[in-house]
This record gives C-alpha cells, structure tokens and sequence, in this order.
C-alpha cells in the first residue's frame, strides 16, 4: 500500500533484467578474480603496493572481508617498519581518510570500525586525530544518534591514553552532559541512557550526586510519561533504583603467582576494585608466621592489542589496581605440604583515592595445597594479564565480572550494593500507579510495578500475582516468562516461611 493505495507491480522488459543479471555476474567474477589474486600474494608473502591496491580494491566492494583487513594490517606493519616517524603518520592519516570514504557508505560495518582503532594506535601522534575523530563520530551521531557502533567508538576515544593528551580529551562530566544532550534530542536512545550509567558516579565524585540522581528520576519520569512502551528509560530506571554504592571500594582477592613467571620469585596479586596508594605494609603470614622483608610494588595491567606500556615506576606512592607482595627468598611453599598465607591490616596499609573510602575488609586468606603451579597467575615484570586475572578470580570467588571493551580492561564489578530508601520506592511506586492509570495496557509499567513491590517487601503476593496474570494476557508471546516469575516468588515466600519457622 502506497498513501492507502494499492501499490501496483510494473512489467519490467526482459531485456533489462537480462542485462542487469549480465552486469551483476560481471562484477562477481571480478570480485572473485581480486579474492584469488590477493591470496595468492598472501601466500606468496608478497606484501608490496600491489598487494596493498589488491587490498583496497576488495575492501572498497567489501569491508566485511576480515581476512583481507588482516592482511592488510600485516602489510602496512612491515612497511612502517622500514619508514620514519613522519612518514608513518603521513601513512596512516591517508588511512583514516580511505576509512572515512568507506563509512560513508558503510557506517554500520564491524571491521571498518576495528581497523580505524588499529590505525589509531599505530599513529605516532595520534592527539591531533583523536580529536577530529571525536568531531567525526559526533557529526555521525547527529545523524544516527542509536548508531551502537559510533557510540563503542567515542568510548574507545575518550579512555585512549596517550602521553601528549595527560588528562584526556574530554571529562567524565563533559560526557555526562553530551548524554543528557542526545538524551533530550531523543528519549528513545539506549545507547545514551547506557553510556550515562556508566559515567554518573565519576562525573559527580567531587560532590552534587545525590542531587543529580533527584534530577535523573525526574528525566525517567518525563521519559516514561511521554513513551512508556519504549524500554530505554525503564531500564535505566531499574539501574537507578538498583545503583551501587559510589564512594566504597574493596579488595576483591588474591592471587599466588610463582615460578616460572618471574624468574623463581613467588609472592600475592592483590586485586583491588579501583587503584589504591600504599601508605604501609600489611602484615603477610605464612601459617601462623610472619614473613620478614616482603617487597611491595604496583602492577600494570597490559593487553595484547594496547601498544607496550611504558616502564612502570616501583616507588610506593604509585596508584594501581593491583599490587605485588613478594615474599622473601627463604619463604617457600613445599608442594604437597598444606598452607595458608594470611595477609591482615590491608585497610591500614592501602589508601583510596579522594573522594572514595576503602572498605574495612576482613584479611586476606589464601589457602594453598598440593603443586604450586596450579595456582599460578600468569605474569611477567611489572606487567599483569588483567583479563586473565580477572577470568581466574570469576572461577575462584564466583564473583561478576563486568567487560569495559572501550576502555580495554576487564574488572571486576566493584560496588557493594546500597539499598534504596524507602521513600524513594514508594514515590516511585505511586508515580507508576498514576501511569497505569492512564496507559493500562502498557506492559512496562505494570512489569516495573512488580519489581518494585518485591523491593519493598511484604509476604503479601496478591497484588504482584494479579499483575503478572494481567501481563500474561496483554503479552501472550511472554506469557510463560510471566508464569515463571509468578511461580519464583511463590517459590521464594515458601523458602523464606520455612527458613523463618
């Protein structure tokens, strides 16, 4: 139907079509002729110009070839090997403009997007590109502001780290306010609402943020009311009524790290939820003695695909999210002997940055027995595989473990949770009401009515069950997920009876 007409299908002369299917098949076998001569210069190891025009000449019909885009890479690192630095970032600016070209056409593409953040790493001035990348994707989301790939790529720039831009190119308050921005522009922006979760607590950390989340619970509101059948504000929602404390971190573990990672010297990862000062050793026990001469030095976390850190100083006002505690020559760790190695005092001996305070934990205990390579961390130097660390303490302490892919580091999630005054609830709850008043029939009210009354409490399941029961009429293709909530807190007020009886 076309303006409530209907849409009448023209003849099309076949002639045209059989010319057209000609041109389409000429174009194919050209693509395929490209493929097979770029895989032969592959594995001929000819990475010359001509295998870097064969490259482009793909990419530009095709940017979802990946292993085109590999070689390619391999290309240009061998020949920027040979070249000067100016001449590299002449190099590699003409690559980000070839990259603009080809997003024009495909914004959405993943590999386009991975290698512009491979070239960005490889400029050996990349301050002045960060910028005006900043500048591209900003006009790219005027244009599409739920372009996910766009919004991943402004992360990536605003957590690049580079010597020539020592505070980075933008504050988390600056990024907080450009949510608020697109937010306002378009309720309906996940992306944005997402991407403000993310850098609320840092925006606010000098102060303002319960004030602010006043003023967010109002920008909820007048999202909801407006489009209440769009999910983007009521997610956001549940993340404000389920926020996590701000201001507290914590030692998330240990880890023992041993021979052969560090030429013969064994000692403790400790991991912490943010980076921490030392102020003075902790008191490290190995069974019931304690170790004397235990060294002390900050870890960086290095990742394969981030350019080489720099040398890490070893001075002991150094912040980091984890720290090395190197236990002396003769305190070694007999396989098939049982131990345990305490480490006390670490709220003593660790300082958190201004604005956060660490928790008074409870000691450090590891307990090791049988063959010490089985509980080895892979590390060498002054550097950590964080990623690796991280996905070792998941198993071990069964704890979640949040990927941050636009800043490239992997940590732990490391609030501990703060319940949400009961005043906030109830205003929340009444405010839902007045909604389901005048839209009904809107699952996401009624669904967010039921999480609601199950933080605020009560044995009473009356109302939630007649809620869920409503949903499963409104909702038939989520009627079962509607059933299995109804049946889990019935589940639940069982237990909790039998528990308390």
């Amino acid at each position: 139907m076309e303006h409530g007409r209907k849409k009448e299908q023209k003849e099309v002369d076949p002639k045209i079509l059989e010319a057209k299917k000609e041109r389409e098949q000429k174009r194919i076998e050209e693509y395929r002729q490209l493929l097979r001569d770029v895989r032969h210069k592959r594995a001929a190891q000819e990475r010359d110009d001509a295998a870097l025009a064969l490259t482009r000449s793909i990419l530009t019909i095709n940017p979802e070839a990946y292993d085109v885009w590999n070689f390619r890479r391999v290309i240009l690192i061998e020949q920027f090997g040979q070249l000067p630095p100016d001449e590299v970032q002449t190099r590699c600016k003409a690559e980000l403009r070839l990259l603009d070209e080809l997003l024009k056409v495909f914004p959405k593409s993943y590999w386009l997007w991975n290698h512009r953040q491979w070239v960005l790493q490889t400029l050996p001035h990349p301050e002045k590109e960060i910028a005006r990348d900043l500048a591209l994707v900003a006009a790219m989301l005027n244009l599409d502001a739920r372009n996910f790939h766009g919004w991943d790529y402004r992360r990536y720039l605003i957590a690049f780290r580079d010597p020539a831009i020592p505070n980075g190119i933008s504050t988390p308050k600056t990024e907080f306010d450009y949510t608020t921005k697109k937010i306002d522009q378009n309720f309906s922006n996940y992306s944005a609402w997402h991407y403000r979760s993310t850098v609320l607590n840092k925006a606010f950390a000098s102060g303002g943020l319960e004030e602010q989340l006043e003023k967010d619970f109002e920008l909820v509101r007048s999202a909801i009311y407006t489009e209440p059948a769009d999910q983007s504000a009521w997610l956001y929602q549940r993340w404000l009524l389920g926020r996590q404390q701000s201001n507290v971190l914590s030692c998330l573990g240990g880890f023992l790290v041993g021979p052969p990672s560090l030429d013969g010297e064994t000692g403790i990862l400790v991991v912490f939820s943010a980076a921490v000062d030392v102020v003075a050793p902790p008191v490290v026990c190995l069974n019931t003695t304690a170790l004397v001469g235990v060294s002390m030095r900050p870890v960086s976390p290095a990742h394969l695909q981030e350019r080489t850190p720099a040398e890490s100083t070893t001075t002991t006002t150094t912040s980091s999210q984890f720290w090395f505690l190197g236990f002396p020559n003769d305190a070694t760790l007999v396989s098939g002997n049982s131990r345990t190695i305490h480490v006390r005092s670490l709220h003593e001996a660790f300082q958190a940055p201004s604005g956060l305070r660490l928790h008074r934990t409870v000691d450090l205990e590891l307990d090791v027995e049988g063959d010490l390579s089985r509980f080895v961390v892979p590390f060498t130097g002054e550097y950590v595989d964080a990623d690796h660390v991280m996905r070792a303490f998941r198993v071990s302490q069964g704890s979640e473990v949040v990927s941050d892919h636009e800043s490239r580091t992997t940590h732990v999630n490391q609030w501990a949770p703060q319940p949400v005054s009961r005043d906030i609830l109830l205003r929340e709850i009444e405010s839902l009401r007045e909604l389901i008043e005048i839209e009904p029939d809107s699952k996401w009210p009624l669904l967010t009515l039921v999480y609601l009354l199950d933080r605020l409490g009560g044995d009473d399941l009356k109302e939630r069950e007649e809620i869920l029961d409503r949903l499963s009429h409104l909702d038939r293709k989520r009627e079962i997920f509607y059933q299995d909530l109804k049946s889990r807190r019935r589940f639940d007020k069982i237990v909790s009876s039998i528990l308390k009886g």
